[in-house]
């Protein structure tokens, strides 16, 4: 590739840019010339043949163009951080290790897991992501996650895992005041008609559609979420809506979790790219995991 559009040090000024909305102050902190830091920007511009910023505003203002490579340079740099930091300190088994999240009740096992690492390797850092299961597993597949605690996990050639032990149970999250708050477990026939918040990973609708024994266009589904914990207030806004959720490690008070019956859970499982060969301070945290999951 020509030029320097991807070179770190350009996406970097670039980023300044956007963090310090002016170019002086950016070069300033960058400890370039206000001149020098204007031509990168002008190159970067002119090699991608597209305006980034709108110098016309003060502070600048990113166009669509430049918003777009704002996010992916944020990322592109994230990555190369995480990679240098874990090249230059495996020997003294130091470094980060990043792992996507989604709402599990798993998540004991894994801070567990974290804290006896750490308790041997003081200098492991941990990142814990959180986000949609589609957009987890598309920053396993970019590299930016060195692993996933994948619901359903994918059974797919370029994946390794650990199947984790038990299953996570799903329900429905209610406000106090609706009529099913009092039953102990919810029937497919309970929340016929009402407005049901369901999560949009298709593997997980076709277990709940199963469930509900018809298609869910049939249903009444205003809403559709890709992280569960942003769905949260929803059933405390709306007192008769129905959000179908993984049971919670907690609740505020106003909420509660039912069961369904008949009962429907998802397997969960730590996942990562079969071609990345782990780490050591990754193969010591997956140390640590199976340990755990061999005591329970």
């Amino acid at each position: 590739m020509k030029g320097n559009i991807m070179e770190i040090r350009t996406l970097t000024s670039f980023i300044e840019i956007v963090h310090t909305g002016t170019i002086s102050q950016a070069a300033k902190n960058l400890q370039l010339s206000q001149p020098a830091l204007t031509k990168q920007l002008q190159q970067l511009e002119g090699e991608l043949h597209t305006q980034l910023i709108d110098r016309s505003h003060s502070p600048l203002t990113l166009t669509p163009a430049g918003n777009y490579l704002a996010k992916q340079a944020e990322k592109i740099l994230s990555l190369t951080h995480h990679t240098v930091t874990n090249l230059t300190t495996n020997k003294t088994m130091a470094g980060t290790i990043t792992i996507g999240v989604p709402s599990t009740q798993n998540l004991v096992l894994l801070l567990t897991a974290i804290q006896n690492t750490q308790t041997h390797y003081p200098d492991i850092h941990f990142t814990l992501v959180n986000g949609s299961a589609d957009d987890l597993r598309y920053q396993l597949n970019e590299g930016a996650l060195d692993f996933l605690f994948a619901l359903n996990p994918p059974r797919n050639v370029r994946y390794d895992q650990i199947s984790l032990p038990g299953s996570d149970e799903w329900g429905v999250i209610l406000h106090v005041s609706h009529p099913l708050a009092n039953q102990l477990a919810l029937s497919p026939t309970d929340v016929k008609d009402a407005p049901l918040a369901i999560p949009a990973q298709s593997d997980l609708q076709d277990q709940l559609s199963l469930w509900l024994n018809q298609p869910l266009e049939f249903c009444n589904t205003p809403i559709t979420y890709h992280n569960q914990q942003d769905l949260i207030p929803y059933p405390q806004i709306n007192h008769r809506a129905i959000l179908f959720a993984v049971k919670p490690l907690s609740l505020p008070a106003d909420l509660v979790w039912r069961p369904l019956m008949p009962a429907v859970t998802t397997p969960t499982a730590l996942v990562w790219r079969k071609h990345d060969l782990p780490q050591p301070i990754q193969q010591a945290f997956l140390a640590t995991l199976t340990d755990l999951i061999n005591q329970n």
